[in-house]
This record gives C-alpha cells, sequence and structure tokens, in this order.
C-alpha cells in the first residue's frame, strides 16, 4: 500500500507528498514480492487527495525541492499508468484536481459510498495538467468528459459509477475501501500472472 496523505486535511499533492509517492511506487515496482500495488490517502484519512497544495501556486520551484528533483504530478500520473504491476486506487472522501488524475492514472477504482469526484480546476481558472482531459474522454467518451472537465463539478459515487469511471464502491460495512482494493489488487496480480 502506498498511502498519498499525512493523514493531515485533504491530502494535497505538495513536494514531499509527491515525492513520497514516486519513490514508493518506484520502491514497489522494483520489488518482486511486490505483485500489486494500493494507492490510498492513508488508513486514518477522511479524503484521498484534494489536488495541488495551493501554497505552492505561483512558486517557480514547486518541482524542486533541496538538493533533488521533485516528480511532477504528470511524472506519477504516467508512472502509475505505465506499471507492469496492477495499480489500484482505494478512495474515500475526495479525489479532485490532481487527485482524481492519479485516480484516473490507476488500472482499477475503488471507492467507498461518501466519496467525490471531479476537477473543478476550472473554477480557479486552470485545466487539468496532468492528464486528466485525455484520460477521463478515454474512460467515458468525449461528451461526457467534456461536461465533468468544462463545468468544473463533482460526481457522487453512483454517478462515477454509472459512468464507468469507478469500478467498485463499498456501500456497506463489511469492509473498508482499503480492504476491497487489496481484494482487487489480489485478483489483478493472479490475472496478469495467468498472462506472464
Amino acid at each position: 500500500e502506498i498511502s498519498a496523505g499525512k493523514n493531515k486535511g485533504v491530502n494535497p499533492l505538495g513536494k514531499s507528498t509527491r515525492r513520497h509517492i514516486f519513490s514508493s511506487l518506484q520502491s514497489a515496482l522494483s520489488n518482486p514480492a511486490v505483485t500489486a500495488i494500493v494507492l490510498t490517502g492513508g488508513y486514518k484519512s477522511k479524503h484521498f487527495s484534494a489536488g495541488a497544495d495551493i501554497a505552492e501556486f505561483g512558486k517557480s520551484d514547486s518541482n524542486v525541492g533541496g538538493d533533488e528533483e521533485v516528480p511532477s504530478l504528470t511524472s506519477i500520473c504516467n508512472a502509475i499508468e505505465q506499471s507492469t504491476k496492477p495499480v489500484v486506487c482505494a478512495i474515500r472522501g475526495v479525489a479532485l484536481g490532481g487527485g482524481y488524475e492519479i485516480v484516473l492514472s490507476s488500472h482499477y477504482r475503488v471507492a467507498d459510498k461518501s466519496s467525490k469526484f471531479g476537477l473543478p480546476e476550472v473554477n480557479i481558472g486552470l485545466i487539468p495538467g496532468a492528464g486528466g482531459t485525455q484520460r477521463l474522454p478515454r474512460l467515458i467518451g468525449v461528451k461526457r468528459a467534456c461536461d465533468i472537465i468544462l463545468s468544473g463539478r463533482m460526481m457522487n459515487v453512483k454517478e462515477a459509477l454509472d459512468l464507468g469511471v469507478i469500478d467498485a464502491a463499498v456501500v456497506n460495512n463489511k469492509e473498508s475501501v482499503e480492504e476491497c482494493a487489496i481484494r482487487w489488487a489480489e485478483y489483478a496480480a493472479a490475472l496478469v500472472n495467468i498472462k506472464s
């Protein structure tokens, strides 16, 4: 399991968080004992991620941190999408903006009943910058994707499931969203082994 957050607030995707996600992903990909990856906002977190860290807006060094390069959100999303191991997102609470772009990059998406999804950047004069404008139309078609991208509105779990932007929803208390995502990851890893 890779946690996107530090169990604080809405898990903004600042420099330290992006560095953590990218290095954890690289570590999991290089470890032969790891057969699948589950991304979460943290087991105790109320949210997956609300996207960019607004405290870093307008800073020219938002991809530089100390002596080492900080991976961009685009680099993280591309690494997730290109992963040779199945990546499953376990979404609780909000997955907005860059947080939703991470979700769109994963191979499978599992959400709890309270989750909300969207690309609200347009509401502050921005467009999704980490591939969401390409990945969402691939999942649900251009017309539906344009409605979501251009309006900046949020989708609830029912709509996301109906549109096909998530694969499963946990609507009862029999298992947590993380447990459900682990089940999906184990199943996906088994499928990969069958094909190998």
